[in-house]
């Protein structure tokens, strides 16, 4: 009985000892805001993936889209929808359905394409030009769209039974029609269920709309828009947030300001810079971060994983840094080494928010984002509305020697308050 007591007290002094050490650990793991040691790296790394980057449902992805619809001759405009509008929830579907049934592809003429814009139709200009599988991807389908990329997308019923589907490529200036199974007769039922504002393409129209880029869209209704209060929110707890959610020590002691007042953050090879104005910029130098890493199912991310990996990331960084303004894809490219750049930029209630860059950038290398550059800006709709120029004026004020696109929006020029405006660009 001496012996098997005697054995007895080590073991309960290893267990006890054993027990310390787990619950130290784990005191450890709860506290990582105090403690960051590199020894914890790695099971941070793991913890925050689940917890800092992915929130528990991530907001659905918008796309602006100005929609025309023309039937009995009267075209009709919808000039701050979006994907997931009730406008487009009634003209979508015809879409996603002519995107999965397109076949015999051809190329057209802008003739031909202008002559399907006088037919009974419904066009879709998403405001920037993406391949046509990401933006099917965007939509919530997967029917095997044609691959090529288009800013505008139109369906056209001409003499058909069934609607033709034609796509404008801004970029390349080139238009392609495709046959689809789509019937003549939906379209109708759907423009039944709305009236919109009149409207007419400028190409349709006389001087000086006949002046501006070809497919602008000229609504003869004053628009009313809400004028924004813009902020920039980097107090200390923003900043630690961010620091958290890029798995970055927010006591490291490679952390420093500049003299104009921009603050750096070091941490093995990834740097962060957060300027005083909002910029913020990541560098991810060649460390590996578990949370900024992007799921793929091959061998190398698709566009779209990407997309998915960029877009989830931006949402979570600036979750709480918006207001009321959301975020919309503006551009999507990937080059032949599997090297992606998503962009992002800002709208209010369907309207656009023009920077002199894009509001988020994204950098991916080797099915890892490398690079942010995010730009912290706030924006609250106030109860005070604006009514726009008419359209005619706005369009007699536009001097260039080239062809503008109108359209309405705000322009953040670093003011607190911003009023609508008509924008252009070429």
């Amino acid at each position: 009985m001496r012996k098997r007591t005697k054995h007895r007290v080590p073991s309960a002094v290893q267990n006890l000892v054993i027990v310390c050490l787990i619950f130290s650990a784990l005191f450890l793991l709860l506290r990582t805001g105090l403690v960051r040691t590199e020894a914890l790296n790695q099971v941070f790394s793991t913890v925050s993936q689940g917890t800092s980057m992915v929130p528990e449902r991530t907001a659905s992805m918008q796309l602006p889209v100005h929609i025309a619809v023309r039937t009995g001759g009267e075209c009709r405009a919808w000039m701050s929808e979006t994907t997931t509008g009730n406008i487009f929830d009634d003209f979508g579907p015809l879409l996603t359905e002519a995107l999965g049934s397109a076949s015999s592809e051809s190329t057209a003429s802008e003739e031909e394409f202008r002559r399907a814009l006088e037919n009974s139709c419904v066009y879709f200009d998403f405001t920037a030009t993406l391949p046509l599988t990401l933006l099917e991807h965007c939509l919530g389908s997967s029917g095997g769209a044609p691959q090529i990329s288009a800013r505008a997308l139109l369906l056209s019923s001409g003499q058909n039974s069934t609607l033709v589907l034609y796509a404008w490529d801004q970029n390349s200036d080139l238009y392609y029609r495709w046959s689809t199974s789509v019937p003549a007769d939906n379209l109708q039922t759907a423009a039944d269920k709305h009236t919109g504002n009149s409207a007419e393409f400028a190409f349709l129209s006389d001087a000086p709309y006949n002046t501006l880029m070809p497919y602008t869209l000229i609504c003869q209704d004053r628009l009313v828009l809400s004028e924004l209060t813009a902020a920039t929110n980097l107090d200390d707890t923003a900043k630690d947030t961010l620091l958290t959610q890029l798995e970055f020590n927010i006591h490291s002691t490679s952390r420093y300001t500049e003299s104009n007042g921009a603050e750096i953050v070091g941490q093995g090879t990834r740097t962060l810079r957060i300027a005083p104005d909002g910029t913020i910029f990541y560098n991810g130098g060649s460390d590996e971060v578990p949370s900024l890493l992007v799921t793929h199912a091959g061998e190398d991310a698709t566009l779209a994983e990407c997309l998915d990996a960029a877009w989830q990331t931006a949402v979570t960084l600036l979750t709480d840094h918006t207001g009321d303004a959301l975020l919309y894809l503006t551009s999507a490219k990937m080059d032949r080494r599997g090297n992606a750049e998503i962009s992002f930029g800002y709208m209010v209630a369907g309207y656009p928010v023009a920077l002199q860059e894009d509001a988020v950038r994204i950098e991916i290398e080797g099915n890892q984002i490398t690079g942010i550059t995010l730009h912290l800006r706030s924006y609250t709709a106030s109860d005070k509305t604006t009514t726009l120029l008419p359209v005619l004026q706005a369009a007699a004020a536009v001097q260039s020697d080239t062809p503008q696109e109108l359209f309405p929006g705000y322009l953040d020029d670093g003011s607190e308050l911003l009023s609508p405006l008509w924008l252009s660009r070429s």
